[in-house]
């Protein structure tokens, strides 16, 4: 097994969870030894392993599709297109423990959960989401962290998995945010296949954030209004432990979510006390009847000082949660920000960034955050942001937070009928 020689001393610890973590010493050494191919653009892996007590790093590269260089003309059969369980690959894979796997059959596995179902009852809509999985899957077994996986398990001779990640290289396809040289996770969709290579081996606990209180803004006997504080998500989930509407409704007594903030984004969010204030409220928010606005810390100075965004969103079916601009026939949905840009401020980097109003017309998921980064909006990202920002995942650290912060809400009482204002002022 050959690799590129590393300087550092590796102390025995767990691998650093490549989903979640920010890029390690040696992940950051590996990258500086490689040697990008010219003209190359698209993902570069490393995977830095301990033989006798020597560290050394292997590569593996995955080139973008050639796609439109324009958003605008992108289509769903372009960007991902079904396939069926015939066409894939007959590959052997190995896993951590050097058992051998089909392919094939661990797609079946994830299959089987979607039996096939008459078109009557769904099953259109079942066999459209099984041929999208399959690329998706496909799509993932060239992946840099899986081919890298894969052939360490295969050739390991006692040889110790350190760490391994991947960052990209040259410029985003149209529809996509990326920076050069930033780290970013495995796509999301690889991740179960990554999880089965790595055979139950645990990562190294992640140093969670530290959480600030939960203040509040206003309560009555329908609604409770809080200050969410950044790394806490708004409600219960299948992947994080701690949720604001959990922790105080234990408080509180029964609660009930209206809308929702992005974990990563503080500032003003709305509870209901009971299931008719919870609809009312709802219905405000869907008829955007709630004035909702934004302040951010952009990396950077955009060229334009006020106006507005309209870049319809979808979801990057290769990569959950992260959104992308699409255009409606490819299942992009409507999206429109209203900007203003308020004052300079010095990053934590000592560089210069723009304080700036945002209000959205439109609730896409992660509508800001996009509307802000992509070239075809302000192409000036908010600072901090570790899916859509210029560091990646180099700003998913203990002491770093989104420079997002939902400083007012507006709207009419669902009981009393009375105007309410609600503000929060944002501490950066």
């Amino acid at each position: 097994m050959d690799g590129v020689r590393l300087s550092g001393v590796w102390k025995g610890e767990p691998c650093p969870n490549p989903f979640r973590a920010p890029p390690s010493p040696f992940l950051i050494e590996a990258q500086k030894s490689f040697e990008v191919p010219i003209g190359f653009n698209g993902r570069v892996g490393a995977l830095v392993y301990d033989r006798n007590g020597a560290l050394y790093a292997r590569f593996a590269i995955k080139a973008n599709r050639s796609l439109s260089l324009n958003w605008k003309s992108l289509t769903q059969e372009l960007l991902w297109p079904s396939l069926s369980l015939d066409v894939m690959p007959q590959a052997t894979l190995f896993d951590a423990d050097g058992n051998a796997f089909s392919f094939r059959s661990f797609l079946s596995e994830h299959l089987n959960a979607y039996p096939a179902k008459d078109a009557s009852l769904g099953g259109k809509k079942i066999a459209w989401f099984k041929g999208q999985m399959l690329y998706a899957m496909r799509q993932a077994l060239s992946s840099p962290s899986v081919v890298l996986l894969n052939a360490f398990n295969r050739e390991r001779q006692g040889e110790r998995l350190v760490a391994f990640g991947e960052w990209y290289v040259g410029r985003a396809q149209a529809h996509d945010i990326r920076f050069d040289q930033a780290f970013y996770p495995p796509l999301s969709s690889g991740k179960d296949l990554v999880l089965r290579l790595l055979a139950g081996k645990k990562f190294l606990p992640f140093s969670e954030h530290t959480l600030s209180p939960i203040s509040v803004l206003y309560e009555d006997k329908d609604l409770l209004i809080v200050c969410k504080p950044p790394h806490l998500a708004s409600v219960p989930s299948a992947t994080e432990g701690s949720n604001c509407l959990s922790l105080l409704a234990a408080e509180y007594g029964p609660l009930y979510d209206v809308h929702r903030l992005d974990m990563a984004t503080s500032g003003v969010i709305v509870y209901a006390k009971n299931r008719e204030v919870q609809s009312a409220m709802q219905e405000a928010f869907r008829n955007r009847k709630v004035v909702k606005h934004y302040v951010a810390l952009l990396d950077g100075i955009p060229e334009l000082s006020r106006g507005s965004i309209c870049l319809p969103l979808g979801v990057n079916r290769l990569d959950r949660p992260r959104q992308c601009v699409l255009p409606i026939s490819a299942g992009g949905k409507t999206a429109e920000t209203y900007f203003e840009a308020i004052g300079t401020r010095t990053l934590p980097n000592g560089k210069v960034g723009t304080l700036i109003r945002l209000a959205p017309h439109t609730g896409r998921t992660h509508q800001l955050r996009v509307h802000c980064a992509h070239k075809a909006g302000l192409a000036t990202p908010i600072y901090g942001d570790v899916f859509y920002g210029k560091e990646g995942q180099a700003a998913e650290t203990g002491s770093r937070r989104l420079y997002l912060h939902a400083e007012c809400l507006c709207f009419e009482h669902p009981t009393t009928g009375k105007s309410v204002e609600i503000i929060s002022e944002c501490d950066f």
